[in-house]
């Protein structure tokens, strides 16, 4: 079992058993998001991972004294067939609440009822805040009974409860 490691700003995480997901939410169900309530513990290591990577910018920030403005997210099977030209992405992002635009840029396409989550394009400050509350909204659904169809629709659902704008973009 290999512990928690910090290799060049990535942390490697042991999973979390379902029956360790189980004991730490308090809660026996683990069918929160019921489409995949059968590998729930699997769903919630993958938040779990996203929630790091969120804090470990936080932290890099407060180390650093500076702000991320853009953060970008991907899974690790993702593969880029052509150049992104992120000139053009970039100014849908806002910069501050007040500002119009998008907190979050997604595919638009194979959206499941929600936000694809192979690719994002994220606002630095909240972005990072939508990372790093990931089982945090898990806790939150488990207190208020709420059930989730899937991680695309839980996503929808977690970045509307923080206030966030997510904006389709074109595959091409």
């Amino acid at each position: 079992m290999l512990p928690n490691v910090l290799v060049d700003g990535v942390t490697l995480v042991n999973p979390k058993t379902r029956k360790q997901w189980i004991e730490e939410l308090k809660y026996t169900a683990l069918n929160t998001i019921w489409q995949y309530a059968y590998i729930q513990e699997n769903i919630l290591n993958m938040y779990e991972k996203i929630k790091l990577c969120g804090e470990t910018l936080r932290e890099y920030e407060s180390e650093k004294g500076m702000k991320f403005d853009y953060v970008i997210s991907t899974r690790e099977d993702i593969i880029l067939m052509k150049d992104m030209d992120l000139d053009k992405l970039i100014p849908k992002i806002r910069k501050s609440a007040t500002d119009p635009g998008c907190d979050i840029l997604a595919k638009n396409c194979l959206t499941w009822k929600g936000i694809n989550l192979r690719f994002w394009i994220l606002s630095g400050t909240n972005g990072i805040e939508f990372l790093s509350s990931k089982i945090k909204y898990y806790k939150s659904l488990i207190s208020s009974r709420r059930k989730i169809y899937n991680p695309e629709s839980y996503d929808l659902a977690h970045l509307t409860s923080l206030n966030f704008v997510h904006c389709g973009i074109s595959v091409n």
